[in-house]
C-alpha cells in the first residue's frame, strides 16, 4: 500500500519528464486546431547539459490517414523564462504497409 509520501513521490517528474509534459500539451491545443484528426501519442525529451536547449520527439497518429509518424523538436530556453520551439522534421509512415508515405 502507498503512503501519501510515496505517491507524491511516485507522481515526481524528472525536468524532462515535466518538459515532454508541457510539449505535447502545447502541440495538442495547436494541432487540435489545425488538423483535428492527428492525435499525439508520446513525446520524450533529452535536455542538453548546459540545460538550455533540448530535442524531443512527438510521435503522433493520424487514424484516418492510416499514418503513423514523429516530429522532431528542438527547444529552446531564453533568458526571462521565454521558451521557443521549432520543428526539424517529421516523418510519416502508412500503418498498413509500414512504407513511409508523405505527411
Amino acid at each position: 500500500m502507498l503512503t501519501a509520501a510515496a505517491a507524491t513521490a511516485a507522481l515526481a517528474l524528472t525536468p524532462a519528464q515535466g518538459l515532454a509534459r508541457q510539449l505535447k500539451a502545447s502541440m495538442a491545443s495547436y494541432y487540435a486546431k489545425r488538423d483535428p484528426g492527428l492525435q499525439l501519442t508520446t513525446v520524450r525529451c533529452k535536455i542538453a547539459t548546459d540545460r538550455t536547449t533540448a530535442r524531443c520527439n512527438a510521435h503522433f497518429t493520424v487514424a484516418s490517414k492510416h499514418a503513423a509518424g514523429v516530429f522532431v523538436v528542438s527547444v529552446t530556453g531564453g533568458t526571462g523564462g521565454d521558451v521557443t520551439t521549432k520543428t526539424l522534421s517529421v516523418s510519416c509512415k502508412d500503418t498498413r504497409t509500414g512504407k513511409k508515405i508523405a505527411c
